[in-house]
């Protein structure tokens, strides 16, 4: 796995989380449960995919919360776009926890508003491939080969 430990300040954040993004079909979101409390910043974004979900579960992130699941589609692609929006520019976004899927295969997890883990997987890489971020079979990301 590949882990950014702050997306906020990656100088590739914006188009490798758009490509993975365009690239996935599917999504799940952790909320706390619970009202919508504009105090709590962990509830960034839950009155939208409150509506949208396909299936919600409880969560084995944290205690006393919910996973939103469901397809990803333009509209739904925009609204990620709108919640990570400050990401790009070096601010904490909106969504605290989630994960973008391509056929229930998991590609990324954000976690804490700005921890990135990337998994290994032939997906992964090919989008790393065509960011030019992969040179002689080696990932040079962030000033690390992996």
């Amino acid at each position: 796995m590949i882990v950014i430990s702050n997306v906020c300040s990656n100088r590739y954040w914006e188009k490798l989380f758009k490509m993975i993004l365009e690239e996935c079909n599917a999504f799940q979101v952790v909320f706390p449960n619970g009202e919508v409390d504009p105090e709590n910043p962990l509830m960034g974004g839950k009155d939208f995919f409150q509506t949208i979900s396909t299936k919600v579960t409880v969560s084995n992130i944290m205690d006393d919360a919910s996973e939103y699941n469901g397809s990803l589609n333009e509209e739904i692609r925009q609204k990620f776009i709108l919640y990570m929006k400050s990401s790009f520019i070096g601010e904490k976004p909106l969504l605290w926890y989630f994960r973008l899927l391509k056929d229930e295969k998991v590609y990324l997890t954000c976690e804490d508003f700005s921890v990135c883990i990337l998994e290994e997987n032939e997906g992964i890489k090919s989008l790393l491939k065509i960011m030019e971020l992969i040179r002689k079979n080696k990932l040079v990301f962030e000033g690390k080969v992996y």
